[in-house]
């Protein structure tokens, strides 16, 4: 679970920090900041960095999938040269992310607690893990605007004697690697691939469980974006058994659900489009075709979160939707997050009815100016919000209110 993360000279995002970070930690500072748990919410005005940031999360994954040249030219990206922000320093600053992923005796933890009676809004942050793991990652681009990997840094923080102590297991600087092996013992040598990440290699082999756990973390994010325009395309051919980014496999995925176990099949259609308001089927038999809008849009999210993703980042899922649908879809996050506590959904959204259900620290506000670009700040330690918060007003009512605005 990742959570907190830093992200620098990206697009909008010249020094962006959400929830608790590796410097936190290592300043002591754990208490104060409250981590990211397993429900997000991201709000504020239009351009203040909320969908910028899954594009973000969206291109350390693929540069871990594909290498950093690809990544860069990928989903219409137009090259390192146009995602790089203009806030930057100096030309020569790299773009850079952090993340801070908590270890698995966490999620454990999570999941042993993870009961209806967690629905309880008490206002407790989570609890810290008693291990983390850091991962840093710098890119540049040469003279010729081609990017490549500048520094890579994977690291595992463990509390002892009361402090929180460092350890590197992976670092790649310019062309020198080291590497702690399975024995404890640091190896060093030259590594001239700068074009992808080293954890995307060493990840994979499981004798490095640490590298293994962060690598599993970070290439599982999906992200729901909104398509402006649909483009005809050729409709593809047998079962897919994970939903595609731009979701134009959905018929494919229920075709797999359907060959691989129609009974259960059969009662996941008819369980969920009972949590679809008003739905009549117009056919004997289930077609998407017959579908409206809103009820195609939300049966979709239906479809991925019966899905199990480390990290799922839903940019305005409300759109389309009519209230009782954002209750079914608000319902369902919830209970994806009950039923996967090793998993989290970030979610943006412009709809107060999409925060009644949250508690303080599970909604962050996300502001720009001129000078710094964007920034976030939790309510989660607003004494007003807090008060009215205990006293029975939801997240969504104070935000229509304007007190979230003004915290």
């Amino acid at each position: 679970m990742i959570v907190g993360l830093r992200i620098r000279n990206f697009s909008l995002l010249q020094d962006f920090k959400l929830g608790l970070t590796r410097e936190d930690l290592l300043a002591g500072q754990a208490q104060t900041v409250p981590p990211l748990g397993s429900l997000v919410a991201l709000i504020g005005p239009n351009s203040t960095g909320k969908s910028t940031l899954f594009e973000g999360l969206a291109f350390l994954r693929d540069i871990i999938l594909y290498g950093v040249p690809q990544a860069a030219a990928l989903d219409q990206r137009g090259g390192f040269a146009r995602l790089r922000s203009n806030l930057a320093p100096s030309p020569q600053e790299p773009l850079r992310f952090d993340l801070l992923v908590a270890g698995p005796d966490q999620e454990q933890d999570a999941e042993k607690s993870a009961t209806p009676a967690d629905q309880d809004p008490a206002r407790l942050l989570p609890s810290l893990a008693s291990t983390y793991y850091s991962y840093q990652l710098a890119v540049k681009a040469d003279r010729h605007q081609r990017p490549y990997l500048a520094e890579e840094i994977a690291s595992r923080l463990s509390l002892r004697s009361g402090s929180w102590q460092e350890e590197v297991i992976l670092r790649q600087e310019g062309h020198e690697m080291s590497l702690l092996t399975s024995k404890g013992q640091v190896q060093s040598f030259q590594r001239y691939e700068t074009k992808s990440p080293g954890l995307a290699f060493w990840g994979l082999d499981r004798s490095y469980p640490d590298l293994h756990f962060i690598l599993q973390r970070l290439r599982g994010i999906f992200v729901y974006r909104l398509h402006t325009e649909k483009t005809q395309q050729v409709p593809e051919q047998g079962g897919h058994k994970h939903l595609k980014e731009r979701r134009d496999n959905l018929q494919n995925v229920l075709n797999y659900m359907a060959a691989n176990d129609r009974k259960a099949y059969d009662q996941w259609l008819q369980d969920s489009l009972a949590k679809i308001p008003h739905y009549q089927a117009k056919r004997q038999h289930f077609s998407l075709e017959e579908m409206s809008t809103g009820e195609l849009k939300l049966f979709e999210l239906l479809v991925l979160l019966r899905d199990h993703f480390p990290l799922i980042c839903l940019d305005e899922p409300d759109v389309s939707l009519y209230y009782q649908m954002m209750e079914a879809l608000m319902k369902e996050m919830r209970d994806y997050s009950l039923r996967n506590p090793d998993s989290q959904i970030f979610y943006t959204t412009h709809n107060a009815g999409l925060l009644q259900a949250l508690r303080p620290e599970e909604v962050w506000i996300l502001e720009r100016s001129k000078q710094t670009g964007a920034r976030a700040r939790s309510v989660a330690f607003d004494p007003v919000v807090q008060a009215m918060y205990d006293q029975g007003l939801d997240m969504g009512m104070l935000w229509y209110g304007g007190y979230l605005d003004q915290a």
